[in-house]
């Protein structure tokens, strides 16, 4: 009889190390931090050139919320060479729940561009700032469509608000707080934007 023992002990074994492995990957979720989410977020621009200028817009949108939730502002920045005849005022934010318009912002002119805030909170399981859009005339002071960048900050703690002064975001102030959790990704323009 304990020859034929193997043979009631391994598949016993082998339905233990099954179990185990299932309630594993069962319990494995794909989770996202908010330094990934700089790479794995949908993010589209383009450029549609008209005869006095060019109408970009700019569309993101997040593929789940970073394990560490959302709160807070984020900016995007559209920097190009503004002349003091430019007249910005046709530039908007919109913010989306599916196809409702949760927020606006008509963005913040700055000396090199105009930067557009809008917050990303977690309020009763319904995301803000994780889908949206915006839309900006470029006058046709602007030689090029390649002499525009676009640049998105994202914050993950609680933080002053940023001193809107450089919509490329390379040296971002948050009042007198330092050490403030952020990436910028930028993306100048280039010739496959322009449809």
């Amino acid at each position: 009889m304990k020859k034929h023992a193997v043979v009631f002990i391994l598949p016993v074994i082998l339905m233990v190390v099954i179990g185990a492995s299932g309630f594993y990957y069962l319990n494995q979720e794909d989770t996202l931090t908010n330094e990934q989410l700089k790479e794995e977020m949908e993010w589209s621009t383009a450029v549609e050139v008209e005869n006095d200028g060019a109408q970009l817009t700019v569309e993101w949108n997040w593929p789940q919320l970073p394990e560490e939730g959302a709160y807070g502002t984020d900016y995007i920045g559209v920097e190009f060479p503004i002349s003091e005849d430019d007249t910005l005022a046709s530039g908007s934010l919109e913010l989306y729940r599916g196809e409702e318009v949760i927020h606006e912002d008509s963005g913040t002119v700055v000396p090199n561009g105009i930067i557009f805030a809008y917050p990303t909170e977690l309020d009763e399981y319904e995301s803000y700032g994780t889908t949206g859009k915006i839309e900006l005339f470029v006058p046709d002071s602007v030689a090029s469509y390649d002499e525009i960048t676009v640049s998105m900050l994202h914050t993950w703690t609680n933080h002053s608000e940023l001193t809107l002064e450089d919509a490329r975001f390379e040296a971002p102030k948050f009042g007198e707080a330092t050490g403030v959790s952020h990436w910028v990704r930028t993306e100048p323009l280039s010739e496959e934007h322009v449809r």
